[in-house]
């Protein structure tokens, strides 16, 4: 959405008659501030600079009583105008469905690089953490997660259809041990896949070395995870359960048919290659639309979702997906 011209043309001199002024009526500040209110639909982070203006009103009566225009009040309108010429029904960020605090951490990211860089931190600028601020004050703070959980019984169905799905028996083989793993593990994707298909170790995915199959239980030692970044470990016990998606028996039929070469990673493609993230979804995706389920909510985090919730009512874990690593746990999932 864009704002009409003749609403831009209007609002823009309005700004420009304000910031000749020193004192505006009651009656003009509402104005300003009645067709700032329309523009902030389609100029989104503009709200955050309305709020001097609005504060200013508190307390007078009389349409006709003066009310002082300050230095931050004209700050305000000048950021309004550099908005209406660059960032009239323009969203760069927000569009993408990123939160407040992801957004947040990117700008972290660049600001950063400027102080590696020697050169000024333009993310530091005013306008630039009051757009934030707007950003979250728009999305109404914390928003509610919308990735559904893989059931057990999904899993079942994923995993026998996966046969038909892969391209040979060494991939169905591969994506029934990642996905069970992924599920009875509790793990993030992030922990079991590459984010690009490069044949080399980046220190934070399971290795060969990180499991063992000991008297029916998987011996699973995760290295490294988001809630880990200093790599204490944490080692992982997941009982044999006698059924399809068994993670003790698909692992170890994995790992008969696993390809001996340089490349440690644990889950690696028959070339040698790592599995990625990408081909971990796209699987996924793949696997829901042969059983004719929607995609829907499911994400590849899923299975760490229905897992996490598996392991509660199971007794395994106490507080379910918020407690998951903070010491070493055993995973005996004899409910299934």
């Amino acid at each position: 959405m864009r704002l009409p011209n003749e609403k831009l043309v209007k609002l823009s001199q309005k700004i420009r008659d304000t910031l000749d002024s020193s004192k505006i009526t009651l009656k003009d500040m509402q104005s300003l501030l009645g067709l700032l209110n329309f523009a902030c639909k389609v100029v989104a982070p503009g709200r955050t600079f309305c709020r001097r203006l609005i504060n200013s009103t508190i307390g007078v009566r009389k349409s006709y009583y003066k009310i002082r225009v300050n230095k931050q009040m004209k700050a305000d309108l000048e950021v309004w105008l550099d908005f209406l010429k660059q960032y009239n029904g323009v969203t760069v960020i927000t569009d993408n469905g990123l939160s407040g605090g992801t957004i947040s951490s990117y700008i972290s990211g660049v600001s950063y690089h400027h102080k590696i860089q020697g050169i000024q931190d333009t993310t530091k600028f005013f306008i630039i953490g009051k757009a934030l601020e707007g950003i979250k004050r728009i999305q109404g703070g914390k928003r509610n997660d919308i990735r559904a959980p893989i059931t057990v019984q999904l899993l079942s169905d994923m995993i026998s259809c996966l046969d038909k799905v892969c391209k040979n028996k060494y991939e169905a083989a591969l994506f029934s041990a990642v996905f069970s793993v992924a599920f009875f593990g509790l793990l993030r994707v992030g922990e079991i896949t590459t984010s690009k298909s490069k044949s080399v170790i980046n220190g934070s995915n399971l290795t060969i070395s990180d499991i063992l199959v000991r008297r029916k239980v998987l011996e699973l030692r995760v290295r490294w995870s988001k809630t880990d970044q200093k790599g204490k470990s944490v080692t992982l016990l997941i009982a044999e359960n006698g059924k399809n998606y068994c993670p003790v028996r698909l692992i170890n039929e994995y790992l008969k048919v696993r390809p001996t070469c340089n490349n440690t990673d644990l889950f690696i493609h028959y070339t040698g290659m790592p599995l990625t993230r990408y081909q971990f979804s796209s699987i996924l995706e793949k696997a829901l639309h042969f059983l004719r389920i929607s995609k829907g909510h499911f994400r590849s985090h899923s299975f760490r979702i229905g897992g996490s919730h598996g392991t509660s009512q199971a007794g395994g874990l106490r507080g379910g997906n918020y407690e998951i690593r903070q010491m070493e746990i055993a995973c005996l999932f004899s409910l299934y």
